[in-house]
């Protein structure tokens, strides 16, 4: 089920819905599944606007102007997409409202920082760049961040930063216990396929189809001692079991052990 990054984007997507927070992302209250246990003891708290927007009355008093496509939320709590054929043109926004104080901006174009162009004349010929294989950087220097501007690309060492070698693991959930991980969300909740695979619920209603079925991926970072088999058998390479556990004990003798880095 589809979640939001701010609480103005949910609210834009979810006019007249009531919003809520839950593990740092927004969600109307029709995305949260029914359940007897309250909205609060599963983790979801509904959003006060006043706590992510500016007041229409300080946009106003600070000289600014509602222009069309503009949104804002009125005093019942519905989100206002400002323009002709809509309930609030640009004259009618921008015409001071004793109850502009209960009023909440959602998107505003004159809030918005401008966009920045590239200096044309500080740049160099980087055509060559464009489809640059970072591969072998990053494995010499172990962290590699590219930042692509329009056509400048930079590319500089994360300093401190090496990268991190994970597994990945389905862990079965109950029905009755999806909320405490997930919120009864579908986001993130998983159905085994037949073949053994894994497949993402996209809609909060498959979580009753596939009740019996429902896994969520977990994501930890490798031991040493994992990590020493891991980069072992792919040297070997084997995936035999008695193979793994042979190096497993090899490692656990102190017969093998990661190079240093660097």
């Amino acid at each position: 089920m589809n979640t939001f990054n701010t609480y103005q984007e949910a609210k834009i997507a979810n006019p007249e819905s009531e919003i809520y927070i839950h593990t740092g992302e927004f969600l109307p209250s029709k995305n949260i599944c029914p359940s007897p246990i309250t909205y609060e003891a599963r983790g979801f708290k509904i959003c006060n606007p006043a706590d992510y927007c500016m007041t229409v009355e300080k946009f106003l008093r600070d000289g600014h102007k509602f222009v069309d496509s503009d949104s804002f939320i009125d005093q019942d709590g519905r989100a206002e997409l400002i323009g002709d054929g809509n309930f609030f043109n640009v004259n009618g926004a921008n015409d001071p409202q004793i109850d502009d104080d209960k009023r909440y901006i959602l998107r505003a174009a004159a809030l918005e920082q401008p966009k920045q162009e590239v200096d044309k004349s500080k740049m160099k010929d980087i055509s060559a760049l464009k489809w640059l294989d970072t591969s072998s950087l990053v494995a010499a220097l172990g962290c590699v961040r590219t930042d692509i501007d329009g056509e400048v690309i930079t590319i500089s060492v994360c300093e401190g930063e090496q990268p991190k070698h994970t597994k990945v693991e389905y862990v079965k959930v109950e029905f009755e216990d999806v909320w405490k991980y997930l919120g009864l969300n579908a986001s993130g909740v998983y159905q085994r396929l037949s073949d053994g695979d894994y497949s993402k619920l996209n809609h909060v209603d498959d979580l009753y189809t596939y009740k019996d079925e429902l896994f969520t991926k977990v994501v930890t970072e490798l031991t040493e001692r994992e990590l020493v088999i891991e980069q072992a058998c792919k040297l070997i390479p084997t995936t035999a079991e008695e193979d793994i556990k042979i190096i497993g004990k090899l490692y656990d003798l102190g017969m093998l052990k990661l190079q240093n880095e660097g």
